[in-house]
Order: structure tokens, then C-alpha cells, then sequence
């Protein structure tokens, strides 16, 4: 009992430390993007019809905004609760697998992580929204919850559509691998991804088609975009995971190549992390930086592996 008491008063010190860091940055002037997202939460724009995203962060903003008003500090708030609320998931994942000092100090990788300080500080992104869905889907695929892991892949694809394409291969390799079932783990991904696409369809991709919102188009097609095609695009996305890796510091990008020895252990956090990179280099064609997106959806997983190995 004492253990597990000072183990939730470190957790809290952890997530105190996260607001704590992330409120020095919390009356930062709004960018061009971040004005579209501030004028989103004057009008209620609920379907998305002036952001042209995903509705989830709109759900959220709107929510939040409409309790505490609209101004800088809370829409940019908003986010930073979202971010706390993925901390708080990822150390119940890393207590879960590797016991609650990996837990502890994967909490705080996240919370002194400068990629995710910054990404958890953005108005006029999914990323923030779609990293707590993304983590929470892989700790109820990872407890073999079937039903949890439809609804929390669900709430992801609504935080950001890319969910569709990248979550379904980590569910199957994940489940080919611990069962080593072709056809029964492919069967089982596509019921998962059928119920999930339910809550797209009705919240996000109907009202799109009924309130004539380019939001559905924009939100699926932007992402294979012509732009990677050329050379110019292929230097870029180089550029990014350069600008990536510089971003993810030397803990993240060295200490999960150390536990790759013992990726047995976190196997499913290598596959998300392999598949979203190989996602995002191969599929998409966009080739605007994907830091508070692609790059943040990777933040849980590589905090719970390098937590393990310090």
C-alpha cells in the first residue's frame, strides 16, 4: 500500500510538472492556422465547416470554449488537458507491461519531451487528440479488449482520418504475431475496423455530404497529394525526419534501438512506431511537416520503450 502510494504522488508531481511546463508557453500569439481554429470556436463551428478537419478537436475546443470562453489561454488549454490526459494513459500502459518505475519515468520523458511540449501547445492541429486515442487503442488491443479497442480506434480515425490507413496494420500485425493466424487476425481487423469507421461515418462523413463541407474531401485527400512525387518532394521528407529526429532528442531515437534486442518484450510499440513511419514515408504524399501529428503519435510508445531500458 505505501508503494503504491508514493507511487500516485510521483505521478501527480510528474503531471504538475506538465502543465507547469507547458503554461509558460500557454499566452504564445496565435499563428495564421491557429486564427482558423479560434474563429472555429467563436462560431460553434461543430461540423467542421471552417477548419475543414476531422471533428473530434473541434468537439473538444467547442466544449471547453464554451465553459471558459474563447481566448488564447484556453483554447490552447484545451490541447494541453488532451496531452496530460495521454501522459495519464501511457504510464497505465507502462505499468501494465513493465511495472510502475517504467511508468514513472515514461511519464516523465513525455512531460520534459520537447517534441511533445511543443506539439501539446498547438491550436490548430489534431495531433494532441489523435495521440491519446492512438496510445489508448494500443492498450486495449494490447488487454485483447476487442469491443474498447473498436471504440478507441473509432474516437482516433474521428480525431484524425489518417487513423483509417495506419491503425489497421498495427491491429493485424499485432495479432498475427501473438497468434500467428493469417486469415483469423485479418478477420478480426476487419470487424474491428468496420465498427470503428461507424462514428466516421455518422459524425463526420454524413454531415460533410449534408452541409455540402469540403472537410471529408480535404481531410482524406490532402494526404496523397502529387507534392511526393518529385524530387523536391523526396528531399523534403527527408529534411522532416531529420527535423524529426532532432526534435525526438537522443533519448528517444537511441534508447529504442537499444531495447531492440528485447522487442519481444515491446512488440507492440515497434510495430507502431515501424508502421507509422513506414506510413508516412511510403503512402503519404504530403509533404508538409508531420511533427505535431505522425511524429507525436509516437511519443507513448517511445517513451514506454526507452523508459524500460534506463
Amino acid at each position: 500500500m505505501k508503494q503504491n502510494k508514493t507511487y500516485y504522488v510521483i505521478l501527480t508531481s510528474i503531471l504538475i510538472l506538465t502543465f507547469a511546463i507547458r503554461l509558460l508557453g500557454i499566452n504564445q500569439p496565435f499563428n495564421e492556422d491557429e486564427l482558423h481554429w479560434a474563429h472555429s470556436a467563436t462560431v460553434r463551428d461543430w461540423f467542421g465547416t471552417v477548419t475543414f478537419n476531422t471533428p473530434l478537436s473541434i468537439y473538444f475546443l467547442n466544449a471547453f470554449t464554451a465553459i471558459f470562453g474563447v481566448s488564447v489561454e484556453t483554447i490552447r488549454l484545451t490541447f494541453v488537458i488532451i496531452s496530460i490526459a495521454t501522459i495519464i494513459v501511457t504510464a497505465i500502459f507502462a505499468k501494465q507491461q513493465c511495472g510502475e518505475r517504467t511508468a514513472l519515468f515514461a511519464a516523465l520523458l513525455l512531460a520534459i519531451n520537447p517534441l511533445h511540449v511543443l506539439a501539446s501547445l498547438q491550436a490548430a492541429y489534431e495531433g494532441s487528440v489523435l495521440t491519446l486515442f492512438f496510445v489508448t487503442t494500443l492498450l486495449f488491443l494490447s488487454r485483447n479488449k476487442t469491443s474498447l479497442t473498436s471504440i478507441a480506434f473509432g474516437l482516433a480515425i474521428l480525431s484524425k482520418s489518417s487513423a483509417l490507413f495506419i491503425i489497421p496494420p498495427i491491429i493485424f500485425a499485432y495479432l498475427f504475431m501473438i497468434h500467428r493466424k493469417f486469415i483469423e487476425s485479418l478477420k478480426q481487423t476487419t470487424i474491428i475496423t468496420l465498427i470503428a469507421s461507424l462514428p466516421f461515418i455518422i459524425f463526420f462523413a454524413l454531415p460533410s455530404i449534408i452541409l455540402q463541407s469540403p472537410a471529408l474531401i480535404n481531410s482524406i485527400v490532402k494526404l496523397f497529394s502529387p507534392q511526393a512525387a518529385s524530387s523536391i518532394g523526396i528531399v523534403s521528407l527527408i529534411i522532416q525526419y531529420g527535423y524529426a529526429l532532432m526534435w525526438l532528442g537522443p533519448i528517444f531515437t537511441f534508447l529504442p534501438l537499444l531495447a531492440w534486442t528485447t522487442k519481444k518484450k515491446h512488440q507492440i510499440h515497434f510495430i507502431a512506431v515501424i508502421t507509422t513511419i513506414l506510413f508516412y514515408f511510403i503512402l503519404t504524399r504530403n509533404t508538409t511537416p508531420p511533427i505535431e501529428r505522425y511524429w507525436m503519435i509516437l511519443l507513448p510508445s517511445l517513451a514506454i520503450i526507452s523508459a524500460q531500458q534506463i
